[in-house]
């Protein structure tokens, strides 16, 4: 689960704040490499691909590149840092586009906790080369070495899975630390944790485009849920053969029609559209005018930002553009950026998010799959069992995020001061859970806050 830095410190405080020791920072490479992050927050960005170039970078809600087109891939800003490509290899790059590490890598994910799954090139033998995955940190420090066929996870854990040639292959994991995590055989509590066995989850955002679709006429193709207040759909167009895109509100009223090749939900008042293309019969070779062929063709148009009221605020002038997005925290509620949209008071019907109950954040598969995971995961301190320490409970508020991630937590009930084994394993089985199911309010996922109880029976 991603959990910021800030974050774990707050949990590991509160849950131990009979706890008199106390952690120094750290010194050394790292401390001296952080004053390249930059501080990121509330800036919004939008990843784009320069039509000239096909170069990509950042731009700002005004148009304006932030981080200029210099590369051939990006990745998503975390913490003030993210993944970037040149040519074959990928490196990180801060916030004002410099290399904190050198493009050398096969591959970077996406970064999670200030994690991120890398890939190298290794020769296999007999002339093969294949890639074996690891995991770095945003200053480039190993902490997984790169020695598996694959690497999932990077929310509280990693699983690894490691060739062993003829014999096989074996399953491994990790803490987010790079320390190999080993199942305890004396340990309170049994019981194996399998998906299949416990509650179906909260309607998803597939179930629900379904649910949403069932209520429009057959020509209007939904395309994404509902982003501050619109959803982009599709429908036939004669003029071109094929489907174009446009949004409809809650109602189902159309507030701008099918025009556009491509388009992407709005994000603080603006959403990415590429322009409609034109049908081409012949096309030519760029330099010598060579026919390459003929036939159906259609140009290629560019992509630009248009507002609610299909005015194209950010002009047409990249080959690729995505949704905006905040880089950092966001402190600033979307609907703080929301422009005024046509009137559709005379709408008749029901809104189509009615069908959406309102819910609080649930854990992936429901209460009873909560228990089952911490009947696996959450076990009795070996200091207080062999001091004969009781147990009891500890309930935590755990603030939910609208794209699921624990972002802080309230004690509501604790054992007692004499109970810091009892808190400091709290603190370990947070950092275990998944990405909890979002609050949904109106159709929209939204912050919320999720009650966890921690049980410890009393010896």
């Amino acid at each position: 689960m991603r959990t910021n830095i800030g974050f774990v410190i707050t949990v590991f405080f509160l849950l131990s704040a009979c706890n008199n020791s106390t952690n120094q920072p750290e010194t050394g490479t790292q401390q001296k490499k952080a004053v390249e992050i930059f501080n990121m927050d509330n800036l919004i960005i939008a990843k784009v691909r320069d039509w000239e170039s096909g170069k990509m970078g950042f731009i700002d809600t005004l148009g304006n590149y932030i981080i200029p087109p210099l590369f051939s891939n990006v990745g998503e800003f975390t913490n003030g840092y993210a993944p970037a490509k040149v040519n074959e290899y990928w490196g990180i790059i801060n916030g004002k586009g410099e290399w904190i590490v050198e493009p050398q890598y096969g591959e970077i994910r996406k970064f999670e906790n200030g994690r991120a799954v890398f890939s190298v090139a290794v020769d296999l033998g007999n002339g093969i080369f294949g890639s074996r995955y690891g995991v770095i940190d945003s200053f480039g420090s190993v902490i997984i070495k790169p020695e598996y066929v694959s690497i999932d996870g990077g929310y509280g854990s990693y699983s690894a899975k490691k060739d062993l040639g003829a014999k096989g292959s074996v399953q491994m994991q990790f803490d987010l630390n790079g320390k190999e995590i080993v199942p305890e055989s004396n340990v309170e509590f049994s019981g194996t944790y399998n998906n299949s066995n416990y509650d179906s989850p909260p309607i998803n955002a597939t179930e629900l485009k379904k649910m949403l679709q069932a209520q429009l006429p057959s020509n209007i193709k939904l395309k994404t849920i509902f982003s501050e207040g619109l959803a982009v759909f599709g429908s036939y167009s004669n003029e071109s053969g094929r489907d174009r895109y446009g949004f409809l509100d809650e109602y189902g009223a159309i507030i701008i029609p099918a025009k556009y090749e491509q388009a992407s939900s709005f994000k603080f008042g603006l959403a990415p559209v590429q322009l409609p293309a034109k049908i081409i019969d012949e096309v030519y070779e760029k330099t010598s005018r060579q026919l390459i062929s003929s036939g159906v063709q259609f140009e290629n148009t560019a992509f630009g930002f248009i507002n609610f009221k299909d005015s194209m605020k950010i002009p047409a002038k990249f080959s690729y553009a995505e949704e905006f997005k905040c880089a950092g925290k966001c402190f600033t509620s979307n609907n703080e950026y929301k422009q005024i949209q046509n009137d559709t008071n005379n709408i008749t019907g029901i809104k189509i998010t009615d069908i959406q109950e309102n819910t609080t954040p649930k854990f992936p598969g429901g209460e009873s799959a909560l228990n089952g995971f911490l009947s696996t995961n959450l076990h009795y301190p070996q200091m207080e069992r062999t001091n004969d320490i009781p147990g009891g409970t500890i309930t935590l508020a755990l603030n939910i995020n609208s794209d699921g991630e624990i972002v802080g937590v309230k004690l509501l009930e604790k054992i007692g001061c004499e109970s810091a084994g009892f808190n400091r394993e709290v603190t370990r089985v947070i950092k275990l859970m998944p990405k909890f199911i979002p609050a949904m309010k109106s159709g929209y996922t939204t912050d919320g806050e999720a009650i966890v109880t921690f049980k410890f029976p009393l010896i």
